[in-house]
C-alpha cells in the first residue's frame, strides 16, 4: 500500500490480486486517508472495487470506438402535446 500526496489531496496506489488501483482518496487529512485506503483495499479484495478507466485500455480501437458511441446513442422519447 502506497498513501501519496497530490494538490491537497491523499491518493491509494495498490495492487491486489495482480491489478493495480490507484484512487483518489478525496481527502486532506493524512489520518482520515489511512482509514479510508484499508476499506477500499477491503473493497478491492472483495471485489467490490473494480478499475474502470482499464475496460476501453485493453480494447482494439475500433471496438472501443463502437462501444463508446453506443453509450453515446440518443433514445427517443415520447412527448405528448
Amino acid at each position: 500500500m502506497r498513501l501519496y500526496k497530490r494538490n491537497n489531496t491523499w491518493w491509494l496506489d495498490v495492487s491486489v490480486n495482480g491489478q493495480r488501483f490507484r484512487i483518489s482518496l478525496d481527502t486532506t487529512d493524512k489520518r482520515a486517508a489511512r482509514a479510508l485506503a484499508n476499506k477500499k483495499i477491503a473493497q478491492a479484495e472483495q471485489g467490490k472495487l473494480s478499475a474502470t478507466s482499464h475496460s476501453f485500455a485493453r480494447l482494439a480501437f475500433g471496438e472501443a470506438a463502437d462501444k463508446y458511441l453506443a453509450s453515446r446513442k440518443l433514445v427517443p422519447c415520447k412527448v405528448s402535446l
